[in-house]
């Protein structure tokens, strides 16, 4: 069986991406409605308390979690 991964990309202190199979569903269960989709990242914009719960529910269902930062790349 394959690890599901789940990409979390910092866009700025407000604002975070997350992308992979299965991310629109731990988001959405994690808010109760669904994300916004932006197609320029490709991903499920969320706020980064959001992104913090999605993490921690998709580290506990097994997902591999990769953390990337666009704001380190901009400087």
């Amino acid at each position: 069986m394959s690890t599901r991964r789940l990409t979390v990309t910092k866009v700025s202190p407000s604002c975070d991406v997350v992308s992979g199979y299965g991310s629109r569903e731990l988001v959405t269960e994690v808010r109760g409605r669904p994300p916004m989709w932006s197609s320029r990242p490709r991903g499920w914009v969320v706020q980064p308390k959001t992104s913090a719960d999605v993490i921690a529910l998709a580290e506990s269902r097994g997902f591999e979690v990769v953390i990337e930062s666009e704001v380190d790349r901009a400087s």
